[in-house]
């Protein structure tokens, strides 16, 4: 029984997942991505800021002190009623550290597949150049991980 369990657990873990569409985050993106739950590209729960995935060339321009969105999708589902996690969007322009340019919480109507824009506001004085943009999932669920990350290269005119 307790083999069954921690089966269990394994297979909740390695099916979970956040995405972000636009900008396209570092890796591939398959082509089926909007229509099925569970996408491994979607998988990133180690090694922040980025997953350990690799950076790419900027494929999308902001502009330094207006606004812009970005798509997410949430690809499996973790809400936790009890203690609702949060979606945070960062962006790093040079700096030691990101900063935080979007929050909302988790809530029970986001859901499985599916995808919201959240707009962003790029910093007035972020540093011209190439930047990223992190997308943080906290669950707050005690049988999921704690955390998903994906970034996106970009670049800040």
């Amino acid at each position: 029984m307790k083999s069954f369990i921690v089966l269990v657990c394994l297979f909740a873990y390695a099916n979970a997942h956040a995405c972000m569409l636009f900008p396209a985050q570092r890796g591939p993106i398959p082509n089926d991505i909007l229509v099925k739950s569970g996408a491994d590209t979607c998988l990133v729960i180690k090694d922040p800021p980025c997953g350990g995935a690799e950076a790419e060339d900027p494929k999308v321009s902001f502009t330094a002190g207006n606004n812009a969105t970005v798509d997410i999708q949430k690809n499996l589902d973790h809400f936790y009623s009890q203690n609702p996690g949060s979606w945070e969007v960062f962006l790093w322009d040079g700096g030691s550290s990101g900063k935080s340019v979007a929050k909302f919480a988790d809530s029970s109507d986001f859901k499985t597949l599916d995808n919201k824009a959240v707009t962003v506001m790029i910093p007035s004085d972020a540093g011209k150049g190439k930047a990223i943009l992190q997308l943080i999932y906290t669950t707050n669920n005690p049988n999921a991980p704690a955390m998903f990350y994906q970034c996106a290269d970009v670049m800040i005119n």
